[in-house]
């Protein structure tokens, strides 16, 4: 009986081959792990960058919608100024309070329009605040109307608020929701 035949050497080749066969399984099984395991971690940054990206589409959606309202109606509490009624110094200067405090809330929504950006669009809002202020300089000074002293100073601000609300529709229908 030779050596390679014999049960002894039978069993101990048997041994190393099971042995060799499961640390082969061993290693694929750990290499499969890994990358479902890289893969699980790509698809949750990919979910999270997604998420992120949508609240801060939804965030910019209501800055900007509040930022516009706000500036509607600042432009008519400045036309009230030009109203016939307020050719009386105590309602001009009710009205004239009441513009100007339309105003000043319109300045922390600017701010936040600003924060939350991009610049083209910070810029654009920053022209409405100002052609705001300018139409109702021209409405303090011609109380009680007629509401035509407005055309020029209300054609102003209302390019500013197009330009504005159509810059930001086109951002806010560019991102991907």
């Amino acid at each position: 009986m030779s050596i390679l035949n014999s049960p002894t050497m039978v069993a101990a080749v048997t041994a190393l081959s099971t042995l060799f066969a499961s640390a082969l399984t061993g290693w694929i099984s750990l290499r499969v792990q890994r990358h479902q395991l890289d893969r699980q971690a790509a698809l949750a940054a990919a979910e999270r960058a997604t998420q992120l990206r949508e609240g801060r589409r939804e965030e910019r959606k209501l800055a900007y919608s509040e930022f516009i309202t706000q500036a509607v109606r600042t432009a008519d509490a400045n036309l009230a100024m030009c109203r016939p009624e307020a050719s009386d110094p105590a309602v001009f200067e009710e009205v004239h309070s009441a513009a100007k405090a339309r105003l000043a809330e319109l300045w922390p929504m600017l701010a936040l329009v600003n924060m939350l950006g991009p610049q083209p669009i910070a810029a654009m809002a920053d022209k409405v605040p100002l052609a705001l202020r300018t139409e109702l300089d021209v409405a303090k000074q011609h109380p009680g109307g007629p509401p035509s002293v407005l055309y020029r100073a209300s054609a102003k601000r209302i390019r500013a608020q197009r330009e504005f609300a159509s810059s930001a529709r086109a951002l806010i229908e560019e991102l991907p929701s």
